[in-house]
């Protein structure tokens, strides 16, 4: 066989092998978790609170929500946990939970309930799904006497749900409440603890190892600080900023920091660059820049060897953080919220996440 043919082949073994995903099939927020939505809702990403993405379309008050975890996380627990008897306790149940199957190997359960909310009858949908590698839990809800969103209509959007792998530091990345803009040339080798992102100068050692263990290697961490907006609010707060930040700079982990210069741009970012040793002595640069959003800042602080001086690109990268139009603090998870959506928006435009 030739070897265009061969790989000919091996491509059409892999396309059969691999779940069709519908070109129509949206996933909101970068998820990894995605359906088609249904009527006129679009992508929740600026306001997906509580959940991790969604749908929303805010003038008919439906919206669709969904929260996602790797399927380790779970600790084995039940599948699924819809308890019929638990919700006819507080709820009107429409028919029995609906045990479904999906492609792409996916396993879920569906129930229907009536509430009420502010005196308008509200049709919800609770729906658990999961394969080998994903969980996730989606939340629907329109008004029960809507003509878009009927019950037909929402249960075949839900039935289109579909995964999708994702790298999981992008994703890490991509549902921070702030923006990249310029990776300037560095590589991502760790996101979450102790820190939400950390890069290095390429290439990585053979086995993958980051080596940024090593102070010397050039290093670039960015951390998001919640503050309630504190240092982003009166002119009197602003002034703190530069205390705040050499602050930060001296809770670094080097010995014998000096402060060589603070700089205040036109933006209202604090630059600060230094000096310091490392463990073993040996002359370590920095150079922090602290960019101020409505609730909180990010960090982004470089660390590196005289002879091996990165403040340029420390200063691309730290120059291009961008908030979201929404800062995603956290996610709490919790039980649908039954509060219609421009009621939500009326007594509760802005809420605060610890």
């Amino acid at each position: 066989m030739r070897p265009c043919f061969r790989l000919i082949a091996a491509w059409l073994c892999l396309s059969l092998s691999l779940p069709a995903l519908a070109s129509d099939v949206v996933f909101p927020g970068n998820s990894a978790v995605g359906l088609k939505p249904p009527g006129q809702m679009i992508d929740d990403d600026h306001d997906p609170w509580p959940f991790d993405a969604g749908f929303r379309d805010g003038e008919a008050d439906a919206w669709i929500g969904i929260i996602e975890e790797p399927i380790a996380d779970r600790h084995d627990q039940a599948f699924p946990s819809l308890k019929i008897g638990a919700l006819l306790a507080t709820k009107k149940v429409e028919g029995a939970i609906q045990h479904l199957k999906l492609p792409g190997g996916i396993e879920a359960s569906l129930a229907v309930f009536i509430d009420t909310a502010g005196g308008t009858p509200l049709r919800y949908w609770s729906m658990e799904a999961r394969n080998a590698e994903l969980f996730a839990t989606v939340f629907a809800s329109a008004p029960a006497d809507s003509a878009i969103y009927t019950g037909a209509k929402m249960q075949a959007a839900l039935q289109s749900l579909r995964f999708r792998w994702q790298n999981p530091m992008e994703k890490f990345i991509a549902q921070r409440s702030y923006v990249i803009g310029n990776r300037a040339n560095f590589a991502v080798v760790k996101t979450k603890q102790p820190y939400d992102v950390t890069m290095t100068d390429l290439p990585l050692s053979k086995t993958g190892s980051s080596g940024t263990g090593d102070s010397v290697r050039p290093t670039v961490i960015i951390n998001y600080h919640y503050d309630a907006g504190f240092y982003a609010d009166a002119d009197e707060r602003k002034e703190q900023r530069v205390p705040l930040a050499q602050k930060a700079i001296h809770s670094l982990d080097f010995k014998d920091i000096n402060i060589i210069s603070t700089d205040v741009e036109e933006d209202g970012d604090i630059v600060i660059s230094a000096i310091g040793q490392d463990d073993l002595g040996r002359d370590i640069k920095l150079r922090q820049i602290l960019h101020f959003g409505p609730r909180g800042h990010v960090s982004t602080v470089c660390s590196f060897a005289p002879e091996h001086d990165i403040s340029a690109r420390c200063d691309q990268v730290g120059q291009s953080i961008s908030f979201k139009s929404y800062e995603k603090v956290s996610v709490i998870r919790f039980a649908p919220v039954v509060t219609p959506y421009k009621e939500r928006k009326a007594c509760c435009p802005d809420p605060e996440r610890p």
